[in-house]
């Protein structure tokens, strides 16, 4: 997924900015966050983009990079779709990764190769043509997968969920028990042998 899902997002582009995209080839490495945590005020030009993204796994090599924001005007948020009384207006910002700011801040007790920095954007004036939407947007390519981004993103999601966490449980059982310890290693557990039973498509004996 890192590196390489994130590529559904550039046929909600216009198409000439899609063309600038992938103007060298295929093989262009996209990252960034799904979370709005920026926020792009209209001005002359387009919209001043100041934020700071989480979680944008694959930053460090990407080619190009997105982040999503509310809009705003006046420094008021812009009704989104809902109106006056629901969510604010929500696009995403897609620019080359050279007008990004990467901040070194992953540092966890796994997942290091991952690389899901926070990346950041500063007194940015983008284009109109840099933005998408995910809820509405109309893709500028044909075919059915670009018709349902918003439909795939958590299939994608869910299956790192399900993957991820296989090879940490199958360490962590394994783990020796200190000298004196009144535990039993994870290994003997109940709630392990149902788990590995169940996922194995039999009950546990």
């Amino acid at each position: 997924m890192i590196g390489g899902g994130h590529g559904m997002f550039a046929p909600l582009l216009p198409r000439d900015t899609y063309e600038q995209v992938y103007q060298n080839g295929p093989d262009v490495i996209i990252a960034g966050s799904a979370q709005p945590t920026g926020a792009a005020e209209a001005v002359a030009g387009g919209w001043r983009v100041n934020g700071r993204w989480p979680f944008a796994s694959g930053c460090q090599h990407a080619n190009w990079m997105f982040g999503f924001c509310i809009m705003t005007e006046g420094g008021k948020p812009l009704p989104g779709p809902a109106g006056e009384k629901g969510p604010p207006l929500v696009r995403g910002v897609f620019l080359p990764a050279r007008d990004w700011q990467i901040e070194d801040t992953w540092y966890v007790a796994g997942l290091k190769g991952t690389g899901s920095h926070h990346i950041a954007l500063k007194d940015s004036v983008v284009s109109e043509a840099n933005f998408f939407d995910l809820a509405n947007g109309v893709p500028c390519l044909p075919g059915p997968l670009y018709q349902a981004v918003p439909q795939l993103l958590p299939l994608m999601h869910g299956a790192s969920s399900v993957v991820w966490p296989r090879a940490p449980w199958t360490n962590w059982s394994s783990l020796p028990i200190p000298v004196g310890s009144s535990c039993r290693p994870l290994c003997q557990c109940e709630i392990r042998k149902h788990s590995k039973a169940n996922s194995a498509g039999s009950q546990p004996s």
